[in-house]
Formats: C-alpha cells, sequence, structure tokens
C-alpha cells in the first residue's frame, strides 16, 4: 500500500489507484472501464466507490 502513498496525492487520486490495484489484483483491469465508472458515479464519496468496487468484485 506504500507504493500508492504519498502527500503529492488527492484523496481521490489514492482511491482511484487502490481501485486499480484491486481490479488488477482480481485480473478484472480490461474488463472494467474503471474511469467511466468513476465518472458515473461522481456523486459518491471516493471511499464509498472503492466499497462498492470491492463488493462487486469479490
Amino acid at each position: 500500500m506504500t507504493r500508492l502513498g504519498s502527500d503529492l496525492l488527492t484523496p481521490q487520486q489514492w482511491y482511484r489507484g487502490m481501485m486499480v490495484s484491486l481490479l488488477q489484483s482480481f485480473q478484472l483491469l480490461g474488463k472494467v472501464n474503471y474511469r467511466e465508472w468513476f465518472n458515473n458515479h461522481s456523486d459518491l464519496p471516493p471511499i464509498q466507490c472503492l466499497t462498492v468496487v470491492s463488493l462487486k468484485s469479490a
């Protein structure tokens, strides 16, 4: 997780990075358009986006 962290990242960038890492881990990165997903769910806070994606990927 430290490779995702940096003082220069915004919270949204950190959560997107976590989402990409999870999608890679579940071998779903090519099957899910995470940029489109984030744009379609821009009303949700980043932590909730990560939680929803984690639950759907499991």
